[in-house]
């Protein structure tokens, strides 16, 4: 989002350098093509962080931003706190997190989110929400209130559309046969995804719906990860998954599939992967967790988190729907995302308020300006 962000800002009036705490990732190398300025400080632990402080300070004072936007709990506490120490540049904060499995969530994150909460009242200008459920989740927290603001995600339709030509190519080179209804699941192999609900209800609609076929695609699907070769192989549906690992062309791949499935249990706020396959046309059926059933709404299918009977009882509804039913709902799903979750109307109410918080109209090219993320990874 960051990454797309940035793609489509007014490079007139916004100059744009991106600092991740860790490494480049699978973005940065691309923004660098667009003329994008990209640091990383190569932290991966505490105690190398505190090594890292004097070129982190040196970075910023360089930069000399106007507005230093950091995204994820570390960046929001670290990062915020250097921009506070050596910059005078107006501090936003992103929150792109809902409920977390405390369980699940690592003890630094723990510690990151509940001291962003103590410190969201004094340090940042403002804090953008990609959610509503976001915002909710951190008023509850402890979050300030009158800092929150919800900017949703938005998705370039220009780049996710229905693209025959990709479809027919794609289903060829994976040997999708004409009659088969191909459902994808787009995320990385991560526990709040909740794969192994995908992967029951895949087992259960197939009991009712032989000609479906599935795709993972993700970094974790690679087709040797054993783990996912086993809980494959212990469903009997080793010849019914396509496993296609992380993938650079994910709008070729939704152009391939008949619909969508997400199967997240927690965590999510607002999955840019759905508009991505409504933007291409798909159903998508999907877990109610996070803003999905907003973002949905009439095009598709919400059921419980860690329902697999659920989630195989839409996939099936959705398979069989007639021709004409399908393509309403094609056709309403991209319309909806054009309208209400386009990537051009989040990069503007993004700008606006980095003009809110300046408090002036930056009507030319600023001498100074900066992105901060914590990661710049090409995650689902």
């Amino acid at each position: 989002m960051l990454a797309q962000l940035i793609a489509k800002s007014d490079r007139a009036k916004f100059e744009h350098q991106v600092l991740s705490l860790r490494s480049v990732g699978d973005v940065g190398p691309t923004l660098r093509e667009h003329g994008v300025t990209v640091d990383a400080l190569g932290v991966h632990a505490w105690s190398a962080g505190l090594l890292k402080l004097p070129s982190f300070r040196h970075t910023i004072q360089t930069y000399r931003p106007h507005v230093v936007h950091t995204w994820l709990y570390h960046a929001n506490v670290v990062g915020g706190a250097a921009a506070r120490l050596w910059s005078d540049a107006k501090l936003v904060w992103g929150l792109h997190c809902g409920p977390l499995d405390i369980a699940q969530v690592k003890y630094r994150t723990r510690l990151m989110r509940w001291l962003g909460g103590r410190m969201s009242g004094p340090l940042p200008d403002r804090i953008i929400c990609c959610a509503h459920s976001v915002e909710a989740v951190h008023a509850e927290l402890g979050y300030a209130r009158q800092n929150l603001t919800v900017i949703p995600n938005g998705v370039d339709v220009a780049r996710f559309h229905p693209d025959p030509r990709a479809r027919e190519a794609l289903r060829a080179e994976l040997g999708i046969g004409a009659g088969e209804f191909l459902v994808g699941w787009v995320g990385r192999y991560d526990p709040q995804k909740d794969y192994a609900t995908f992967l029951d209800a895949a087992r259960a609609a197939l009991d009712v719906q032989p000609n479906l076929r599935f795709l993972l695609c993700g970094r974790g699907f690679e087709a040797d990860r054993g783990e996912v070769t086993r809980a494959l192989a212990a469903r009997g549906l080793l010849d019914r998954f396509i496993r296609l690992g992380f993938r650079t062309d994910v709008p070729r791949v939704m152009a391939a599939l008949d619909a969508f499935a997400l199967s997240s249990s927690y965590g999510e706020a607002f999955p840019l992967v759905i508009i991505e396959a409504m933007a291409t046309g798909l159903p998508v059926v999907a877990t109610d967790v996070g803003d999905t059933r907003t973002m949905i709404e009439g095009c598709g299918i919400t059921v419980p988190p860690r329902a697999p009977a659920a989630l195989a009882a839409g996939i099936v509804e959705v398979a069989r729907l007639p021709a004409e039913d399908y393509r309403t709902l094609q056709d309403e799903a991209r319309e909806r995302v054009a309208t209400m979750f386009s990537l051009e109307a989040a990069v503007g109410r993004h700008e606006a308020l980095y003009r809110e918080v300046l408090g002036r109209q930056l009507a030319v090219v600023p001498e100074r300006g900066l992105f901060s993320a914590r990661e710049i990874v090409g995650q689902k």
